[in-house]
């Protein structure tokens, strides 16, 4: 079967590939918080019940199914997030002085450099970051063409989770990168991200 009747014509990064479980680990934000982007939630409050509306809209609003263009939505999202938390703290924008200023861009450049987007400035590729060590380097690789969208090895194609799964299975990190000609840093790199969440 060819790659273009697999999609019927449709662009991959449309496709409803993750669940709310996966792509809350690959963007690094807690499941229930992505959950109420994508679908709102109700909270009780003093006189009754509260709501909030959704922000972002499933690729599959009946499966609750979220694209390759969902997930970067959300990686951006977080990002403007991380903002509002340092607003949070500054105060207001307009009494942030250039270098609380600066920080703040900071931030957002290094969430959207996580980004590749084609001439179009259309999303093709998003490299997570690894919990905790956001200044790591793009290592890791979500690519709707490659895999359909499950995390890899930037150098080898190789899929983190393979890799996992054999380290699982009681194999030792040397040997899997032997067979897979990669180094044992990058076996431990998938493991890393595999196990973050």
């Amino acid at each position: 079967m060819s790659r273009s009747s697999l999609y019927q014509g449709r662009d991959p990064r449309e496709l409803p590939a993750y669940s709310v479980a996966e792509a809350s680990r690959y963007v690094d934000v807690p499941a229930a918080t992505l959950r109420s982007w994508f679908s709102g939630r109700t909270y009780p409050r003093v006189d009754g019940i509260g709501s909030f509306e959704p922000v972002l809209a499933p690729a599959d609003r009946r499966t609750g199914q979220l694209s390759f263009r969902n997930v970067v939505e959300a990686h951006v999202l977080r990002a403007l997030r991380t903002r509002s938390l340092f607003l949070e703290y500054y105060g207001e924008l307009l009494h942030l002085d250039n270098s609380e200023q600066i920080a703040i861009r900071r931030v957002l450049e290094s969430f959207l450099s996580r980004v590749d987007w084609d001439d179009r400035d259309i999303p093709i590729r998003l490299y997570p970051f690894l919990r905790g060590a956001e200044s790591v380097s793009r290592s890791i690789v979500l690519d709707p063409q490659v895999s359909f969208g499950r995390p890899i090895l930037v150098d080898s194609g190789i899929s983190t989770s393979a890799l996992v799964q054999r380290i699982n299975a009681g194999e030792a990190i040397d040997a899997v990168a032997r067979d897979y000609e990669i180094t044992p840093t990058d076996v431990e790199t998938a493991i890393l991200f595999e196990k973050a969440a």
